[in-house]
């Protein structure tokens, strides 16, 4: 009887297991000296999408009212 629960239990340990041991991913090329390069490495490392950031001045242009069409 011991050694059928003891089954169970390590059957049940194993099968929650959600890393996956044969993937690898370089999730090095993101910096974690900021807020968003740590979410960033965290996603990579996860499988998740990471979002592409546009830069400060891409927005303001964006915004900019009177530009030509």
């Amino acid at each position: 009887m011991k050694i059928l629960i003891t089954i169970i239990f390590v059957l049940t340990l194993v099968s929650f297991n959600n890393q996956a041991v044969a993937e690898t991913k370089d999730c090095s090329q993101y910096n974690t000296n900021t807020f968003f390069g740590t979410l960033d490495k965290r996603k990579c490392e996860k499988g998740l999408p990471v979002k592409e950031r546009e830069s400060l001045g891409t927005k303001v242009k964006n915004l900019w009212p009177f530009k030509k069409k």
